[in-house]
């Protein structure tokens, strides 16, 4: 991990560098969940061999929809954080030092 980028707070002196790197951390902490969610959904799908779910499948089917969807949103939004730091040199709020900078 990067010293800095610990706990993805920036450090009280944070450089541009230092927030790219925390933003890039996101987006790998992001992809993984969004990796782990596809197989999770991938797996309760192959469950079914005859087509045909059993009872709780439907509702199983749903919730792994429903986290996988969560999951990519999530990654989408790391991306965008990153994007615009790069494109635009906007700080997300949350990697702000103090209350305003």
């Amino acid at each position: 991990m990067h010293g800095n980028a610990g706990g993805g707070k920036p450090p009280a002196r944070a450089t541009d560098r230092d927030i790219r790197a925390i933003l890039v951390k996101h987006i790998i902490e992001a992809t993984e969940r969004a990796n782990a969610a596809s197989r999770v959904f991938n797996a309760v799908i192959d469950e079914g061999p005859s087509g045909l779910p059993h009872p709780d499948g439907t509702q199983r089917i749903r919730n792994a929809s429903r986290d996988l969807d969560s999951a990519r949103r999530q990654m989408m939004k790391a991306h965008t954080r990153l994007n615009e730091f790069v494109e635009r040199g906007i700080v997300p709020e949350d990697l702000k030092q103090g209350n305003g900078s």
